[in-house]
């Protein structure tokens, strides 16, 4: 029988080498914690095997490189206190019989999904599935990812944010939580994660999906005016179908964004990204994760769908996705 107690340094495998499993593992290892980073592709786990994680800060003055020793494997296999799969939306159909065969013991996904935070618990055992959402900027530059998490007392805008589908909020999340930050990656506990996951999908699936959209510039803003309008319209409709299938915005911040004139969220985006760290992550996320964008906006059109609302904008982004 598979026990649920986590002690406060635990073992813990990374399912996904890509950014943010990277940063995950880097931070939990250089706090201490016995990580093994599950690399399926061999260039990726041969680096690490001989350099360590590496990894770098955006933020601050001192942005040397550093390298922490990490057990690197290409499969999962073996028992551990937390398994962490960081991988896109499309990708976890395939890793579900594996991760439900494997005896660990908490099992957090961290990843997009509007389908309901419930999916996949009768297979994974639903005293055992866990959701995190990363609160970081992370990108891979060669194989250095480089990272920026949201520090603490920016946990107006967003935090990293854990918690089971059935919101209780028990030691081993608490727990979780803690070493999360501890390890330099300030965590909250919801007990609000299915309407956290469907609001962050409503916000960042129509961001993503302009992140293809035609630049009328290298240099300067990354939308016009124009384009920054259709964003926040979008965005907009998403929380407003959210809000329809009888979910709340989670967290406030969000419901803030709904309910701000269209005008001023396209202004506010509009000046968002015309940062050079915003206009490269978008590029970043957007580039790697063409089918991830897709099945998220496919997820907010069934979702308008239940509640019987046209979702003009969402498919109108979906149209401008490009197919791999």
């Amino acid at each position: 029988m598979v026990t649920s107690h986590i002690d406060s340094e635990f073992r813990v495998a990374v399912v996904g080498a890509g950014s943010i499993g990277s940063a995950f593992a880097f931070h939990l290892a250089r706090a201490g914690h016995d990580v093994t980073l599950v690399a399926r592709n061999p260039l990726r786990r041969s680096y690490v095997q001989q350099h360590g994680l590496v990894a770098r800060s955006r933020l601050g003055l001192w942005r040397r490189k550093s390298s922490i020793p990490v057990r690197v494997e290409g499969a999962l296999s073996g028992q551990f206190d937390l398994v962490i799969v960081a991988v896109q939306r499309p990708q976890i159909e395939s890793l579900i019989p594996v991760l439900a065969d494997n005896p660990s013991r908490q099992i957090m996904f961290m990843f997009n999904c509007a389908s309901g935070a419930d999916r996949w618990a009768d297979k994974i055992g639903p005293e055992r599935q866990l959701w995190g959402f990363p609160a970081m900027l992370a990108d891979m530059r060669g194989q250095v990812v480089e990272f920026a998490v949201v520090p603490s007392w920016m946990r107006f805008a967003q935090i990293t944010t854990i918690g089971r589908h059935d919101g209780a909020i028990t030691p081993e999340v608490q727990a979780i939580r803690q070493a999360f930050t501890d390890a330099g990656i300030p965590t909250v506990a919801s007990d609000k994660m299915d309407a956290w996951l469907k609001t962050h999908v409503a916000y960042m699936a129509t961001l993503m999906a302009m992140g293809y959209s035609p630049r009328t510039s290298r240099i300067g803003p990354r939308f016009s005016p124009a384009q920054a309008t259709f964003l926040a319209e979008a965005m907009q409709l998403s929380f407003a179908v959210v809000e329809a299938n009888g979910v709340e915005l989670t967290p406030a911040n969000m419901r803030f964004l709904a309910r701000l004139p269209r005008r001023v969220l396209a202004a506010l985006l509009w000046v968002a990204f015309t940062l050079p760290m915003t206009k490269r992550s978008l590029a970043s996320h957007s580039g790697a994760a063409p089918e991830e964008v897709a099945t998220l906006l496919d997820e907010l059109t069934t979702l308008g769908q239940a509640a019987a609302m046209a979702t003009g904008p969402v498919a109108e982004l979906a149209a401008g996705v490009p197919n791999e």
